[in-house]
């Protein structure tokens, strides 16, 4: 009996572990088609942001500058803070894409250039 309780607890720990809120950022290549045709082609830098409301955000970046990398995410309790890291600087406006999924609900969600506070635009699809 002493070796069951210890062994339940355990268990116990193992599966709250298992329901851990998720998040994941990628580099994406072709956006849905109701926000590709809400977006309109300019030679302005801009940064967008798609909220489907369930937990998928499409961001949308036109800037001069390359972005290598996918951004990086920094999360404190319920807030998410997601850095645009920007490259060489390249010869016209470019568009870089981004698919962010998460399973948590965040009170904000703020955004970055190269560690710096940004504005951004949020729409709801």
């Amino acid at each position: 009996m002493k070796k069951i309780i210890p062994l339940l607890f355990t268990l116990c720990l193992l599966a709250g572990c298992a329901n851990i809120d998720r998040f994941s950022m990628s580099v994406h290549e072709k956006l849905p088609a109701q926000i590709d045709t809400a977006l309109i082609d300019t030679n302005d830098t801009a940064l967008n942001v798609f909220s489907n409301g369930n937990g998928t955000y499409y961001i949308v970046y036109d800037t001069n500058k390359d972005i290598p990398d996918a951004p990086a995410t920094k999360q404190d309790g319920n807030n998410m803070t997601i850095n645009m890291i920007e490259g060489d600087e390249l010869r016209n406006v470019t568009r870089h894409m981004f698919k962010f999924e998460s399973t948590m609900t965040f009170e904000t969600i703020d955004f970055e250039v190269n560690g710096k506070p940004t504005k951004y635009t949020i729409i709801t699809y």
